[in-house]
């Protein structure tokens, strides 16, 4: 998609707020400047981008235009961890974008959550003959540095004016690919658990890019449907308003 295309669209940021396609590419360009820092954390790394979003809101609240000057990446130590949001968030994407056909039900969503957020039970991913479990993959050892490059790179990848633009606003999409990147460790070692083509670790955690790009697409049906329910996504905005949160779907 050129900037041409981009302009006819128009690009929501969030709420009633809309984003020129230069101010869309200063926000990405931002992003890329925190992405390829390798003196933090991913978790603090989608701390910044986050804050980097609100920052945007405040000063189009303010009718001012948004420049590099104004996006500070907000770099501090890491809030404490609130693990029980996090594992909601979690269980709730997982539910949804696993779900095989329509919309889960009200006791499938509690059933997905308590079992992909909170370990109580077992679930589903596609492409797995087997229902996983979350102590059976936490056994599973992995390089962290080799998921570390995936996850940036999945960044690097997808917070691009073309696809943020994409999303029903930039402010979803920076969210939702924030989860995204998060669950790239549990798909590794999931992967992994279950690799018959004896792939190594750097070879597996590419295939879970892989994997959650397409899912955490701005044109997955899966992703859409959930994003579409008022009800979710109010939930999954309000909760990625705490940096804890934000943090603690890295740890």
């Amino acid at each position: 998609m050129n900037e041409q295309a981009l302009s006819v669209k128009g690009i929501k940021l969030a709420l009633k707020f809309e984003l020129t396609v230069e101010e869309l590419q200063v926000l990405c360009k931002k992003f890329g400047e925190l992405e390829i820092n390798e003196e933090f954390s991913t978790g603090m790394k989608a701390i910044s981008l986050v804050s980097m979003v609100k920052q945007a809101i405040d000063y189009k609240f303010e009718n001012i235009l948004i420049e590099e000057k104004h996006l500070i990446h907000g770099l501090k130590e890491a809030p404490t961890p609130d693990l029980t949001k996090a594992k909601i968030v979690k269980g709730l994407f997982l539910t949804f974008i696993e779900h095989q056909h329509g919309l889960p039900g009200f006791f499938s969503i509690i059933s997905g959550v308590k079992a992909a957020g909170f370990g109580m039970g077992s679930f589903a991913i596609e492409g797995i003959s087997e229902k996983l479990k979350l102590s059976d993959l936490s056994k599973i050892e992995f390089n962290r540095n080799t998921i570390a490059s995936s996850q940036a790179d999945f960044f690097n990848q997808t917070l691009t004016p073309e696809v943020l633009s994409a999303f029903a606003n930039v402010r979803l999409g920076v969210y939702c690919l924030t989860v995204g990147c998060s669950l790239i460790p549990l798909y590794a070692k999931a992967l992994k658990k279950h690799d018959k083509n004896g792939l190594d670790d750097s070879g597996i955690a590419q295939k879970a890019q892989s994997i959650l790009t397409q899912k955490f697409s701005p044109h997955s049906e899966k992703l859409v449907r959930f994003t579409s329910q008022n009800l979710f996504r109010v939930i999954f905005e309000e909760l990625f308003n705490y940096e804890s949160t934000v943090y603690s779907i890295f740890t």
